[in-house]
């Protein structure tokens, strides 16, 4: 049987709650691309995490500037009362994958290479609960906290052993503007 969907896009975007004791709050933005039916809403998302390291850190000593995270995932929906067009909520799960790279303070020389920068893999798993503030068939404006982990692959992209980069969890408020 085919599903009767609609298909959305938007964007969204936020920022954290609280932080690791190397990297201070960080910002968050993606796009959406989007099929809806009546009670369950399913997404693709792909975008970015900027995160600046604590000043005086270890990391801090380490990179210059910032991390930069480039991600992409799924991320599914199940609207609690989706006859609500105003606050109406939702508990949602997601999956996705990232990189994110730096550059160092201090490049490192690996025989002939200088290498100046490098970056690292892994996973998200995160976890929702939001409200549509408002929810029609053209527009949909929402707020949502988002539990995430960052699970980090376990070798660099140069060949380094990651002895550094723990699991990463975080908090974060998120708004978002979809448009049906």
């Amino acid at each position: 049987e085919p599903i009767n969907g609609e298909v959305f896009f938007g964007l969204r975007g936020g920022s954290s709650l609280a932080h690791t004791e190397d990297l201070e709050q960080d910002a968050d933005a993606d796009l959406i691309l989007g099929l809806g039916t009546e009670r369950f809403d399913a997404l693709l998302y792909a975008g970015f995490k900027a995160a600046e390291p604590i000043a005086g850190s270890d990391l801090d000593a380490s990179i210059d500037g910032g991390l930069l995270f480039l991600r992409a995932g799924l991320e599914g929906r199940y609207l609690l009362f989706p006859d609500n067009g105003f606050l109406s909520p939702y508990v949602g799960a997601g999956i996705g994958a990232f990189i994110m790279g730096w550059t160092f303070t201090n490049p490192l020389t690996a025989g002939t290479d200088i290498i100046t920068g490098d970056s690292l893999s892994g996973c998200i798993l995160s976890a929702s609960a939001g409200v549509y503030l408002a929810r029609n068939d053209w527009v949909s404006l929402g707020v949502s906290i988002v539990p995430e982990v960052y699970l980090y692959d376990y070798v660099t992209a140069e060949g380094f052993n990651n002895d550094y980069f723990l699991p990463y969890s975080t908090v974060k408020i998120m708004g978002e503007l979809l448009f049906r």
